[in-house]
């Protein structure tokens, strides 16, 4: 389960206090079921979804909930083998749709066009 900003967690409980539903919270927020409900369960636990009570400051969900923790990348891209190859492809102005086909086609490349994507993003924000 993710960890998300202090910020978010506010959004989340102010958003379950208005009556909004887990679904619509994750449609609207982009996260999984799990970690809203995760969520909507700790504010109930603190008493966060009272609506007699304010709602909670961003020092008070910290303190009650911890620092945030910051995304790790623990797991290896299943292009880093390609990286050379893609580095070249890219760097001839080729697209990344056409980068993924060509890693599938010539180099037996099996992952998904999402991993090639995200890896090429992540380079792109190294540079």
């Amino acid at each position: 389960m993710e960890r998300l900003s202090v910020q978010l967690i506010v959004d989340i409980v102010y958003r379950l206090r208005r009556g909004q539903s887990v679904r619509a919270i994750c449609r609207d927020l982009g996260h999984s079921r799990a970690t809203i409900r995760r969520y909507r369960n700790l504010a109930r636990k603190h008493g966060y979804r009272d609506q007699s009570r304010p709602l909670p400051e961003a020092a008070e969900v910290l303190a009650q909930l911890g620092p945030a923790l910051a995304p790790t990348s623990s797991t290896v891209s299943t292009v880093e083998p390609y990286r050379e190859v893609v580095e070249t492809l890219l760097a001839q102005g080729i697209e990344t749709v056409a980068v993924h086909q060509r890693l599938v086609r010539h180099h037996g490349y099996r992952g998904s066009y999402s991993s090639v994507l995200r890896f090429v993003h992540v380079r792109l924000q190294q540079e």
